[in-house]
Order: structure tokens, then sequence, then C-alpha cells
């Protein structure tokens, strides 16, 4: 059985609203839509709205009227103290006792709010989470755990045998939002196997404890088809999480090694809507083919690695701007990204699966008023 994963209380729901509300006017100049609080904090739009008329009712936000972005913060000093926390939480640097500032009028002393240094966001949904340090229960000799942080699926992590369950353990070094772990290039992976993920936060440190979150032992396979490779590719999602410690526990090998080429953890982006059509899956072979003077081919073999291209035809313009947008500006053509055409637990989603770097040109194209499209192409490392 899983351990229960407990929501964050009531109070503390509301102080994240209200904190990511400060958040986006002192980042925009605007409140956020109820669509894009929602979004962020991974909550439904009812939620949101019920949350949002506790603070109106509180007399902590007031609605102006006339307008989609009418939220207004009544009285920030007063909810300093409370949101002083939760905005260091979100990435930000709070300085309470700002130097003085000069009176802009000698008859008016403005309001001082808070001194706000945005710091990046090491949550930021969709990137692969680094992986500083990563020990295992036992190693193959020439075959280090640190190997699951790179991107050279053919250097891998190899568990000694005689053992019917094996675990990696990685410390992200401080709490990370997490809701997603894939296993790539695992040599040997059948349907006997199992995954077991266990997640930790910093204050329950590495053992464990009761109270952390455990899925207990699932099917380890993302799907029965195999790449023609016949390497496995594991597959955990769930509900959003924070955790500083992630525990892998493969079940089922009946003394077999284990072995895992690339791990990827992180906070995964899911659009509201999937591509409907104009998916392209096709291959980059990097041999070359050529003819000689005397019509004799020149060949020279190379790997062909799988490509994707598939297009979003009506992303909402909120996650454009909360989600896409960022994640293409953080990654370019050289940060790797797993992508899952559709995430439908069936024979068929280990096929679906793609980890490797976006090629091209990266935008995302606005079509309407309110209508966006975009397209992603991939070179996968998975073959």
């Amino acid at each position: 059985m899983s351990a229960p994963f407990h929501p964050a209380p009531e109070p503390r729901r509301r102080d994240l609203v209200l904190a990511y509300i400060i958040e986006r006017i002192a980042r925009d100049g605007v409140s956020p839509t109820l669509e894009e609080i929602a979004f962020a904090l991974k909550i439904s739009k009812g939620r949101a709205h019920q949350l949002i008329g506790q603070l109106v009712a509180d007399g902590r936000l007031e609605r102006r009227p006339g307008a989609q972005r009418r939220l207004v913060v009544r009285d920030v000093a007063a909810s300093r103290e409370v949101l002083s926390e939760v905005l260091n939480r979100l990435g930000w640097n709070v300085n309470d006792h700002p130097p003085p500032a000069p009176t802009p009028y000698p008859h008016v002393q403005l309001p001082r709010l808070p001194t706000l240094r945005y710091l990046p966001d090491p949550d930021s949904p969709g990137e692969p989470l680094a992986l500083p340090a990563v020990t295992a229960s036992s190693t193959a000799a020439g075959h280090d755990p640190v190997y699951v942080g790179n991107d050279y699926l053919g250097v891998t992590w190899q568990s000694a045998s005689g053992a019917d369950r094996q675990w990696l353990l990685v410390d992200l070094g401080a709490d990370r939002a997490i809701d997603f772990a894939a296993l790539l290039g695992c040599d040997g992976a059948g349907a006997p196997w199992t995954l077991n993920v266990e997640v930790a936060t910093a204050a329950q440190g590495d053992g464990f404890p009761a109270g952390s979150f455990a899925t207990g032992d699932l099917p380890f396979l993302a799907g029965a088809a195999m790449w023609e490779s016949g390497r496995g590719i594991g597959w955990w999602s769930g509900d959003r999480l924070v955790g500083r410690y992630i525990r892998l526990t493969i079940g089922g090998l009946a003394g077999a090694a284990a072995t895992v080429g690339r791990l990827v953890l992180g906070a995964r982006i899911q659009l509201d809507r999937n591509f409907s059509f104009g998916g392209k899956f096709g291959v980059k072979d990097l041999g070359s083919y050529d003819l000689s003077a005397r019509g004799v081919p020149l060949k020279r073999r190379g790997v062909r690695l799988p490509t994707l291209s598939i297009e979003f035809t009506a992303v909402h313009k909120w996650e454009v701007e909360a989600a896409i947008r960022p994640l293409i500006e953080r990654l370019g053509n050289t940060g790797e990204l797993f992508i899952c055409t559709d995430p439908s637990p069936d024979a068929q989603r280990q096929r679906r699966c793609y980890y490797g770097t976006l090629v091209g040109d990266l935008a995302a194209v606005q079509r309407k008023a309110s209508g966006w499209g975009w397209q992603a192409n991939q070179v996968s490392l998975i073959r």
C-alpha cells in the first residue's frame, strides 16, 4: 500500500495563492487570471475560485469590477509576516528591512513594500532536474551510479548480480517539486520487473520514515511494446510532491543485474489539449551514402536516431506564457527533454517516449487573439 499523501492545509493553500498573486503583480504589473492561478498551483479552476473567495472574505484581496485581471492586494504590510516563508519557498528573497528611501514629495510619504529580488525557480516544470548526488545498493565494476545523471545512454549504472531488489538513491540537495520519474536504457527489463518510488523531504531524511511517500511495487515498464533495441523504459507519474531524497527500487530481478542508462526526474507539463493530428515520426541517420567516379557505392554506416515532430495547434495563451515559453528559453537546442506523445497507460506507451534535444527554431506562434500553436521537433537518444 502507498503511504498517504496529505494535501497542504487550507491556510497554507490560501497563502500560496496570495503569494503567487503578489509575485505576478510585482513581475508583470497585473494580477493573474483564474486559469493561470489554477495552472501554477496545480489545482482546479473551481478550487482556485474558492480560495480567492476566502481571501476576499478575509479582507486580504479585493475584486475590482469590469476587468479579467482585477485582483488587488488590500494590505501587503499586514500579509508580510504570513507570506515571508511562502515567498522564500517560491524563490523570492524578502528584505524586510530595506534602506530608507527619499520622500518623493515633501507633503506625502508613500507606503513602502518589501524589496523583492527574483531568484531562478529550481522547480520549473518540464525541465529534467539535475542529479547532484546518486548512490546505489550495489555497483558492478565500471558502472558507477552517477552515470544515470549524464546523457550518454550507453554509459550505464549496473548493479551487482545476486539480489532480487536493487535501488538508486538520489539526493537533490534541497526540496524540489517532483511528479515524474523515467529510467531509460534498461537492458534486460521485462514484465517481472517492478518499481517502487519513495520520496522524503529534507526534514524527514534519507531513512524514509513513516509518513514519507511510497508507491509500493508497480509494474516497471512504461508499456509492453519495446523499442527495437529491446531496452526498457521504467515509468512513474503521480501527484505533485516535494522532496529532497528519492529512492527508486527495482524488484523482480531474480538474481540478475539491473541496468539503467539515464534517470529523468522532474515536474511534468501536460497541456490541456494534446495534439489532435499532425504528428510525424521519423529517423535521423548519422551515416552517409555517396558514389565514386566509377559508380562504386561509398557507404558509411551510422546510428539511426528516432525523430519526433508534433504540433499543438490549439494551446491556451496562459499555457504558452506560464509553461512553454519559459521551458524553451531554458532548454534551447542543447538541453535535453523527455516527451511522451500520449501518456495513456497502455502497451504502446513505451514507444511513444522520446528523450533528446529540441532542434530548429524554438517558438510558439500566435494564430489568433487568444489562440496559440506550438511545434516541437526532437532528435531522441532512445532507440
